[in-house]
């Protein structure tokens, strides 16, 4: 299974809700942002049921987000090796995010077992005026946005609980927001 959002690089900047789709062009949750001290973000079904909230733990050293999901709270924390080589992990799943974080290509992994991949994708141009289409109707989506190679995809591994999934990835994404 694979689920679509624009890579919003200043995602807490425009505090406009951020949108996620599957392959159909259906959309499947909504990322909105909180006005607090410190970033809040809701994620949500359609029906505007929240099913997870991230938010930015203050007062640390490295940009760190408290994730709760599915009854669970995680701590999702960018972290760098002595090179420089910038990983995010995730606590108490005992998850890890490797790969080009910066450029959204990477594995979350729990040890050896793949949960999901996220990359870059460029549609075509007949790909670019459908996924328009179906989405204009339904989010906010400027078509100069799919222009620019901003649209990210997370495949999924089969037995992964997409919500839990998705939150993690949106606490990475926030992480490499903030600076």
């Amino acid at each position: 299974m694979k689920l679509y959002y624009i890579d919003q690089r200043k995602m807490f900047s425009f505090m406009q809700p951020v949108e996620v789709w599957d392959e159909q062009g259906n959309v499947r949750y909504r990322l909105k942002s909180k006005c607090t001290v410190g970033y809040q973000l809701h994620l949500l079904t359609p029906y505007d049921e929240e099913v997870a909230s991230i938010r930015q733990k203050l007062l640390t050293i490295a940009p760190k987000f408290i994730v709760k999901v599915n009854n669970k709270e995680l701590m999702v924390s960018l972290k760098a090796t002595l090179k420089g080589h910038r990983y995010c992990v995730v606590s108490d799943l005992n998850w890890k995010a490797d790969g080009f974080l910066e450029y959204r290509t990477y594995q979350l992994k729990a040890e050896d077992h793949q949960i999901a991949q996220v990359q870059k994708v460029e549609f075509s141009k007949g790909q670019k005026d459908a996924l328009y289409e179906a989405l204009k109707k339904i989010a906010h989506v400027p078509i100069n946005v799919l222009d620019q190679g901003n649209c990210c995809e997370i495949d999924f591994s089969d037995d992964q609980n997409e919500a839990e999934v998705l939150a993690v990835v949106m606490g990475i994404e926030a992480t490499l927001c903030v600076k």
